[in-house]
């Protein structure tokens, strides 16, 4: 009776960690797919695990079960699931993929017999109108930020991510606070839809910072008219966070005769009040010309000039 107890004592564990264990396969079987490969892991790693514990219990009289021990268990139990899982998911199947016979689309796909699992493919309902404009020029300025060419792509030492000046510009009032004032009031009357600006500086050596901003108008005429009403008002820039308007002179970029640019020097001061230092920096402002066909982007950047001559390609 005293050795049949003792049995019962040993075996609980394990039988039921390896009942728990299987079932926990066969359910990851019918649900995520196992293979032969993933059920022969699962098995022995609950065999090794179930045959641990038990000659641990049996090797200690004392020893029991307890609140943790099971917890334990169950833990082990959810570690072996995650190996079968692991080794299902990276099986691979030897033999080169070949279109089924009779079928009739061009890429072989039969689409009766893909299975998507839980990933949804009833296509979503449209998102429908804005409301107002100016929602919707903020929904198109989003989508501006495809064609917007990243500061990293002109110089791959311009990472870091500056917060402020990358995002939506939502009116005339955002590009002022980019580019300098009164560049953001020359586009009034010219029918501003939407924009996006991305801007990266860098993180050692030399400072250097790179802000790309494309704008979108209602019509190639509105681009043109905003160009010229740029370069008017660009004579001097009063840059964000100070006050003291910067004289800017006209720069012609050379290859791009197409392209109006200015060009300025403007210290910062960092920060105001309390302890000081500051940069010194070449800036450009360049205006494209019209560049699309079904409305127009009149591209503006400021950058560093050492950057704009070792890159003509901003002015694209």
């Amino acid at each position: 009776m005293l050795e049949r107890d003792e049995t019962l004592r040993v075996a609980e564990g394990p039988l039921a960690g390896l009942a728990a264990q299987l079932l926990l396969l066969a359910v990851l079987a019918q649900t995520a797919g196992l293979g032969r490969a993933g059920w022969v892991v699962g098995a022995t790693c609950a065999l090794i695990l179930d045959a641990a514990l038990a000659r641990a219990l049996w090797r200690d009289p004392a020893a029991r079960l307890g609140p943790a021990g099971w917890v334990t268990l169950t833990r082990a139990t959810l570690a072996v699931g995650v190996a079968a899982l692991t080794v299902a998911c990276s099986t691979t199947i030897a033999g080169s993929a070949v279109k089924a016979p009779g079928e009739a689309r061009p890429d072989g796909v039969n689409l009766a017999l893909l299975d998507a699992g839980n990933f949804p493919t009833t296509p979503r309902a449209p998102l429908g109108l804005a409301g107002d404009a100016l929602r919707g020029g903020w929904a198109e300025g989003r989508r501006l930020a495809s064609v917007v060419v990243g500061p990293w792509e002109v110089d791959a030492d311009l990472i870091d991510y500056a917060q402020i000046e990358s995002g939506v510009v939502k009116d005339v009032d955002a590009v002022n606070a980019l580019l300098g004032a009164p560049l953001g009031e020359a586009l009034n009357g010219h029918n501003l839809l939407a924009g996006f600006s991305s801007a990266r500086h860098t993180d050692k050596g030399p400072y250097k910072d790179l802000l790309t901003t494309v704008l979108e108008l209602a019509s190639p005429a509105d681009a043109s008219a905003a160009i010229t009403a740029m370069a008017a008002k660009g004579a001097a820039l009063t840059m964000p966070f100070d006050t003291k308007p910067i004289p800017t002179q006209l720069f012609s970029i050379p290859r791009y005769p197409a392209t109006t640019a200015l060009t300025y020097q403007w210290t910062a001061q960092y920060p105001d009040p309390g302890p000081r230092f500051s940069v010194t920096s070449g800036g450009l402002a360049c205006i494209a010309g019209v560049f699309a066909v079904m409305a127009a982007f009149p591209a503006l950047a400021r950058f560093d000039a050492e950057a704009v001559m070792a890159e003509d390609r901003l002015a694209a």
